[in-house]
């Protein structure tokens, strides 16, 4: 039911079944968690209820009042942009995310896959087309390119893989809704990506029931398949998510719109900073123990200048793929 809810609301011409599909799809979220995590969680299992309806409802007002203000012709910029702010509340973005962390923190495995992939596609879909309708997107598009940026600096700060992957997230929508102004497929092919690698990366990491990820050394192939689905996540070349990627760019490069490459710009940077982040826990959990990297105060100097030559590689193939776009 949860599925089917997401694909009614994708799937909907208008804002009313949309925002039915949406609503649905947050209720049939709470079955799937662990009833032994909401006897525990009682205080994020609120949270997040009471922060869900009070961004429905305001996003149901807004919306009958937009209908209303079509209607006469008048200025509805003010009221989308309530729109947004609510439908930026559900999605747990900034600066609404604390209630996401403390979930994603105290959910189970499955219900936190659920969370960080099919959870946020219904409320992006609604999100683009209410950017459709607005007249001036650059305000919204400067925003988000400080969550990209806020993103990334959190998620260095950040000691907790959860957290770090929620951050990730974050930064991945900022992604999603470029992609969206482009096409529906674009999007939809990014976000494939996206999923069918994070979901790789944490089945694997629960099948070898990782409490905490930094702690083990892993085998090689499993160290193999779990360091290309987290390359693949932060878009190293020549990964599919780089392209990806790459494409979002040339199809920025090619609107010429300014606060669009304002975004995109920000996203590169943020992008660049959490690859330091993916590729550090990698190297400290496959090839030194937990105190090699996040907990000591001393840096291990390989590991420094492993990361360095993968982010300068990343960079030169970045350079070289829009000299040919």
């Amino acid at each position: 039911m949860f599925l089917f809810s997401c694909l009614f609301s994708v799937s909907s011409m208008s804002w009313w079944p949309a925002w039915l599909g949406l609503e649905f799809s947050v209720i049939w979220f709470f079955p799937l968690m662990n009833l032994e995590f909401m006897k525990s969680s009682k205080s994020s299992v609120w949270l997040m209820f009471s922060l869900s309806c009070l961004s429905s409802m305001g996003l149901l007002l807004s919306l009958f009042i937009l209908k209303y203000l079509v209607e006469f012709n008048s200025s509805v910029n003010s009221w989308l942009m309530m729109s947004f702010l609510f439908l930026s509340m559900k999605m747990g973005l900034p600066p609404f995310h604390n209630w996401y962390l403390d979930v994603g923190d105290s959910l189970d495995s499955w219900s936190f896959m659920v969370l960080m992939t099919a959870f946020k596609v219904p409320s992006l879909v609604f999100l683009m087309n209410t950017f459709l309708t607005l007249s001036n997107l650059s305000l919204i598009l400067m925003l988000y390119a400080l969550y990209a940026l806020y993103a990334s600096m959190a998620g260095i700060f950040s000691y907790s893989m959860r957290r770090m992957l929620i951050y990730s997230s974050i930064l991945n929508v900022v992604w999603s809704l470029v992609s969206l102004f482009y096409s529906l497929s674009l999007f939809l092919t990014f976000y494939c990506i996206y999923f069918n690698s994070f979901c790789v990366f944490w089945l694997l990491k629960e099948w070898n029931s990782l409490k905490r990820f930094e702690e083990t050394i892993l085998a090689n192939r499993e160290a193999l398949i779990l360091g290309l689905s987290l390359a693949n996540l932060a878009g190293m070349p020549p990964l599919s998510m780089f392209f990806m990627k790459m494409k979002i760019i040339s199809s920025v490069m090619m609107d010429s719109q300014v606060s669009l490459i304002v975004l995109t710009t920000a996203s590169l940077i943020s992008t660049t900073l959490m690859l330091w982040i993916y590729m550090s826990i990698f190297y400290s959990s496959t090839l030194w123990k937990v105190n090699s990297f996040y907990y000591t105060k001393s840096v291990n100097f390989s590991l420094l200048k492993m990361s360095i030559w993968v982010i300068s590689f990343s960079l030169v193939s970045v350079g070289i793929a829009l000299t040919f776009m």
